[in-house]
């Protein structure tokens, strides 16, 4: 296997899941990453308590979350804290209520299990795919093309010295 092909291959298996275990394992790892990162700003930074709580209720829309079925009343906090995002939908009584008579049926839906395998990839997400590919091959390409440059005007440097 040469050198580009095996960096395709990298780069392959850096892109993301494979299979459902692989994309519930690479949601996890970055979902805690970003989420320990957060909690450390929010630490940091008492002017980002309300985006902290919005990022606490946002957790609602998680179906992991759902599927742990915490408490009724928990969740229903957690639409409560909706109105942290600021926008207005969040901040009608009406509509909110409508989300809490919908928790049990998002819990049980969370707990149905879903072939993660039998959703084909969309057009966009393949050409994402190759253009990131095509890109990477130009950078290291641009990069074999400046290190024999640099290599040549060594040489270059030695001759004449």
């Amino acid at each position: 296997m040469n050198e580009t092909e095996r960096k395709l291959n990298e780069l392959d298996q850096k892109l993301g899941p494979k299979t459902r275990a692989d994309f519930e394992q690479y949601s996890k790892n970055i979902a805690a990453k970003a989420f320990i990162k957060l909690l450390k700003i929010y630490d940091d930074d008492r002017s980002l308590s309300r985006s902290k709580e919005a990022l606490k209720a946002v957790k609602l829309f998680n179906p992991m979350v759902l599927k742990s079925e915490p408490p009724i009343m928990v969740l229903e906090d957690m639409v409560d804290d909706l109105r942290y995002f600021g926008i207005d939908d969040f901040d009608d009584q009406e509509f909110l209520n409508k989300i809490k008579n919908d928790l049990p049926e998002a819990i049980r839906i969370s707990k149905l299990d879903f072939d993660w395998d039998s959703i084909s990839e969309s057009k966009s997400y393949i050409q994402r795919v190759k253009r990131r590919k095509r890109r990477h091959k130009l950078m290291a390409l641009v990069a074999e093309v400046k290190r024999r440059e640099a290599g040549s005007q060594e040489r270059v440097n030695a001759e004449v010295d």
